[in-house]
This record gives structure tokens, C-alpha cells and sequence, in this order.
């Protein structure tokens, strides 16, 4: 509901949310499309931070499915909004978990 209110604060956030319920019932396609879309609405309103999360949850989400191919270079842009963010830590986190990340 707060989305309909103020869609450049919410909506990302929703979608957010959407893609976590429909990674929780099994569908990768529908919570790919919502962290896809998550990422886009939270770049174009610069919650740098929200963009990040959402990567980092579709990288993993990947790298769970066995398609780790296609969640390193998710998880690398997740790297570099939270390394823009100042979130180091947590893209330092990313990069143990995946040697491949620091490799770029």
C-alpha cells in the first residue's frame, strides 16, 4: 500500500519483498523478475543500498539453484553497490564466499 503513496521510496521495496515470497514457494523465475525489477526501480531512485541487497539475494538465490555461472557476475554488481555504498564489509563478505569476485 505505501507504494501507491510514494512509488519512488516503495516500490522497489515491494518488489523486494515479492521476490523473497516467490523464491520461498520455489519459483526462480518470478523471484528473478522481482529482484530484476527491485534493482532497476532502486538504482533509478538511487537507494544504492536497496539495489545491493536485491543483487545480492538473486546471486545467491542462483548460486543455490547451481547456477553459479550466472550469479557470479550478479553477485560482482553486488559488490560494487555495496563497495559504492561503503558497505566494504559486506562486498569483502561476497568475496570469500566466492573467490571469483575478487578476481575483477
Amino acid at each position: 500500500a505505501w507504494s501507491e503513496h510514494a512509488p519512488a521510496t516503495y516500490t522497489h521495496r515491494a518488489r523486494l519483498v515479492e521476490g523473497e515470497r516467490e523464491r520461498l514457494r520455489g519459483d526462480l523465475d518470478a523471484a528473478l523478475a522481482a529482484y530484476d525489477d527491485a534493482i532497476e526501480l532502486a538504482d533509478h531512485h538511487g537507494f544504492t543500498w536497496h539495489a545491493a541487497l536485491a543483487c545480492e539475494r538473486a546471486g545467491r538465490l542462483l548460486l543455490a539453484r547451481g547456477r553459479r555461472r550466472l550469479a557470479v557476475p550478479v553477485l560482482r554488481d553486488a559488490c560494487e553497490r555495496y563497495d559504492r555504498w561503503g558497505a566494504r564489509p559486506k562486498s569483502a563478505e561476497l568475496r570469500r564466499l566466492l573467490p571469483e569476485l575478487a578476481a575483477h
